[in-house]
């Protein structure tokens, strides 16, 4: 599994990432300040799942038609750098998909929604 963590994921969090054996890179290390849509054709053409903190990703994909791999949205407003992983641990341990899904994380769940 591929992941590109988008510019307002947080840095000791994608080092977590990466301690642990992901693939991850990290957009700010490959064109920061990139916009949104630039993000997305990286990670559509590196077949790379998005990890976000940005609700403009949902719009891209369900209102402009952008079809990336996968996307992860955090949608946490309080939270330390392990959070994160290891909520992303415990939905790779439940069987959610990941691939072709938007998948929201919130204190209350998760929910996915198809990417099409």
């Amino acid at each position: 599994m591929r992941l590109l963590a988008d510019e307002n994921f947080p840095l000791k969090t994608f080092h977590i990432f990466k301690d642990n054996g992901f693939d991850i890179e990290h957009i700010r290390f490959i064109k920061p300040s990139s916009l949104d849509t630039y993000v997305m054709e990286y990670a559509i053409s590196q077949n790379q799942i998005i990890l976000t903190f940005d609700s403009d990703f949902g719009t891209l994909v369900f209102q402009k038609g952008y079809i990336p791999l996968g996307i992860v949205f955090y949608r946490l407003t309080a939270f330390d750098a392990f959070e994160p992983f290891k909520i992303f641990i415990d939905i790779i341990n439940n069987d959610y998909l990941l691939e072709h899904n938007f998948t929201v994380i919130e204190k209350e769940g998760i929910r996915q929604r198809p990417i099409i």
